[in-house]
């Protein structure tokens, strides 16, 4: 048995078992949660490359595995990433348990969180991006079957992700032949430029964000969330490994200015974006870019600072306040969706009294995505904030500005949401389960905010491990 067998190769085939059982949605969930957790589970307990004594049995746990040439490499410091990624799965699919999602949604969603592992291990490294490409895919199929429509921000999404692929492929193989010969500086110029452009693609970076918005309009919010966590999070892994690959990329003065430039825009036209917004599901599209942004200019300075594992370290607890916040985002925009068969505000007028549950729950997601103090999300963006200030003061001036922007457009959220003109009995439309599930939501976001040490240490050690070695 081998590392990469058990946290790739075991959900890539539950994927194909659980397409043939999905008529049977509360099944289907309970076995990939189950799965999702004790692969979690084994990720924190089982050490890779080490003998394990049970009893009279000693076995080793195998790092590599080898398929038709390439190499998936999963080492001991590399379990950080499946923990986080596979926890980000059963916390979607306890979710998935009372929301109205398509059953596929829950292998697809195993398929896909494989594949993305698989981009993040394989070697040579720029394989990978086919392994995205793949996972992007298999994206867009959800959400078109989650929406039973294909619209233009998927189609965008699907041709941005398509293009990026040979550029990332082309650089790959010019840093390769670059280490081989590296007095062929000419070459230099080529791969910052090509760099910039695929990175952008993958990314969604201005001036490729337009999918972000349109897409939030077209889809099921449930599905969107976790697109929405789980793209941002391993493609910036992964663009992190790729340049931490060629010391002279990630060193270049090029590629750390076009990095600040990117975050400066994707915060500030978020923000701006998201102040204005008339529709929930694009407020999310918008609060997404203006993460996307402060990713930027975590990597711009990551790449500069002496400490660069600690200071890129800082985006495993920022993920995590994203993932707690965009699950319970994406549960209630969808159990008001299945109200009104629509997001916009304008439907919405009033919603707070027939669904005041899913209404708070929305605005206190929307506040942590923020980082409003008192809310999860607030002790990863505070060291944020503080290190912009100190290095990039117009980056960090930025972010203030996206995050603003994401507070205003929650209050103004919030506001259509209270707009009652007749009186009514606040006793709420959500079932028991849907009340008890988005009331954690709620108390958990507010809980870590207050006492970040109950979560804050953890993610911020695993970040550690992680970019610690690779």
């Amino acid at each position: 048995m081998n590392a990469p067998m058990i946290w790739i190769g075991i959900p890539a085939g539950l994927t194909i078992a659980l397409l043939g059982v999905s008529r049977w949605k509360k099944l289907t969930i309970g076995i990939a949660s189950l799965t999702s957790l004790i692969l979690t589970g084994l990720g924190w307990l089982l050490p890779v490359g080490k003998l394990i004594n049970i009893g009279n049995l000693t076995f080793e746990i195998n790092p590599i595995w080898t398929i038709l040439g390439r190499r998936f490499v999963l080492e001991s410091a590399d379990r950080p990433l499946v923990i986080f990624l596979n926890l980000a799965l059963a916390f979607w699919f306890i979710g998935a348990l009372e929301c109205d999602v398509f059953t596929p949604f829950v292998p697809l969603a195993m398929g896909i969180n494989a594949l993305l592992i698989a981009a993040n291990l394989v070697q040579p490294f720029y394989y990978g991006v086919i392994l995205i490409l793949i996972a992007m895919v298999l994206g867009v199929g959800m959400a078109a079957t989650g929406s039973h429509r294909v619209g233009q921000g998927m189609i965008r999404l699907l041709a941005f992700q398509t293009l990026g692929m040979p550029i990332l492929l082309l650089i790959g193989w010019m840093t390769s032949s670059l280490e081989i010969n590296p007095t062929e500086t000419a070459q230099l110029f080529s791969i910052r430029l090509l760099a910039s452009v695929g990175i952008g693609l993958l990314l969604a970076v201005f001036p490729f964000h337009g999918w972000l918005g349109m897409i939030s309009e077209e889809s099921n919010p449930f599905l969107l969330s976790f697109l929405f966590f789980i793209i941002p999070f391993t493609t910036n892994i992964f663009v992190i490994l790729f340049f931490r690959q060629s010391a002279w990329l990630s060193g270049s003065l090029w590629m750390i200015a076009y990095f600040r430039l990117s975050g400066f825009l994707m915060t500030t036209i978020g923000g701006l974006e998201a102040a204005f917004h008339r529709h929930v599901g694009k407020l999310m599209g918008y609060t997404i870019m203006v993460d996307i942004g402060i990713i930027q200019l975590v990597i711009s300075l990551g790449f500069v600072t002496a400490e660069t594992q600690a200071f890129l370290a800082i985006l495993f607890p920022f993920f995590f306040g994203s993932m707690l916040s965009l699950g319970l985002l994406g549960l209630s925009s969808r159990i008001l969706q299945e109200d009104s068969n629509q997001i916009s505000l304008d439907s919405l007028a009033g919603a707070g009294a027939r669904y005041p549950f899913s209404s708070i729950a929305i605005f206190v997601a929307f506040l942590s995505l923020a980082g409003f103090p008192l809310t999860a999300g607030f002790p990863a963006h505070l060291p944020i904030w503080q290190n912009l200030f100190l290095n990039f003061p117009l980056g960090g001036f930025s972010a203030l500005v996206g995050s603003l922007g994401v507070l205003i457009g929650s209050v103004r959220a919030l506001s259509v949401f209270m707009r009652v003109k007749t009186v009514v009995h606040w006793l709420g439309s959500e079932t028991i389960y849907q009340r008890i599930l988005l009331g954690i939501g709620i108390l958990l976001l507010l809980v870590l905010g207050i006492l970040p040490q109950l979560y804050f240490p953890f993610a911020f050690n695993l970040g550690l491990i992680f970019m610690g070695t690779r």
